[in-house]
């Protein structure tokens, strides 16, 4: 057989296969979190702590504001990394669930009495390089695909 034949036949495969595993933002790339910190004024912000609800770790004894620590804006505009996993250990070592950043998520945002001062509606980071929420404010927070991440 002629190595010449299977070429067209491949890229065709190929080129049929491409959309299926292409992404928007490539494994293992950092995905960020620009935050606005809404309750700024000119004088001083409340401190915000960000937090990750993931539903892939809906257990009893999940806090409404959930378990992924993502960071803290204290002032107008934060640039936080997401973590690219965490791990829930259920009872045991060989007991456990892992999130990544395909799997969906909730963000949140507390103050330091961790009063929720906001919550996203489910997304999943992988899907862009980069998002923007604003915290804090009478509108709900929305997250946002960005082009390009903020730089932390």
């Amino acid at each position: 057989m002629n190595p010449r034949g299977l070429r067209p036949a491949f890229l065709i495969v190929a080129i049929c296969l491409l959309p299926a595993c292409s992404s928007t933002n490539a494994p293992g790339s950092a995905v960020t979190l620009l935050v606005t910190n809404a309750t700024c004024t000119t004088e001083e912000c409340t401190p915000l702590k960000i937090h990750g609800f993931v539903p892939k770790f809906a257990v009893p004894g999940q806090p409404k504001w959930g378990f992924l620590d993502v960071g803290a804006a204290n002032s107008a505009l934060t640039c936080l990394t997401l973590p690219h996993s965490d791990t829930l250990t259920l009872t045991g070592p060989d007991d456990y669930i892992t999130w990544t950043v395909v799997d969906p998520i909730i963000l949140t945002a507390v103050d330091l009495d961790y009063t929720l001062r906001g919550r996203t509606t489910e997304f999943v980071p992988a899907d862009a390089p980069g998002w923007a929420v604003s915290f804090g404010g009478p509108s709900p927070a929305q997250p946002l695909a960005l082009l390009n991440a903020c730089m932390p």
